[in-house]
């Protein structure tokens, strides 16, 4: 593990992280919001496209975690080429 990875595992989660994830063979590219998802009874990090709609998926804050140390996904969003 090299120390950006460290740094990251010992720093909270940000409310919001901006990625690209493979699920089921599809990309979603966006941002994930910390957000209750009233179908889970839980708080989840859900998905949002790029435009803002709300998108399908989501997944919990331990799985957040592992992306964010991974760095699959960052607290800063995401530019468009």
């Amino acid at each position: 593990m090299d120390a950006e990875s460290i740094k990251r595992l010992k720093e909270p989660l940000p409310l919001t992280l901006y990625g690209e994830i493979t699920v089921n063979g599809k990309t979603k590219s966006g941002e994930f919001r910390y957000k209750y998802n009233r179908w889970s009874d839980r708080f989840e990090y859900l998905y949002y496209t790029p435009k803002g709609n709300k998108g399908s998926g989501g997944f919990s804050a331990n799985r957040a975690r592992i992306l964010y140390v991974q760095m699959q996904l960052s607290a800063t969003p995401l530019t468009q080429s």
